[in-house]
């Protein structure tokens, strides 16, 4: 979702990405979701609902 942009730390989160399945699932999950809504939506969505939204999916 471009928040990291370090080479390194990006190459991190991959291999972890490729050794977790609960963390893989999740960032599949989010990656869904926020496509989901990209294409649903007409404008960004208020802060507040993001805001919402991300507890929602914390739960998970």
């Amino acid at each position: 979702d471009g928040e990291m942009n370090d080479p390194e730390s990006i190459a991190k989160f991959e291999h972890h990405l490729e050794h977790c399945q609960a963390c893989y699932s999740r960032t599949e999950l989010e990656s869904a979701l926020g496509e989901l809504i990209r294409k649903s939506a007409k404008g960004k969505a208020p802060e507040k609902l993001q805001n919402r939204l991300r507890k929602l999916i914390d739960g998970i």
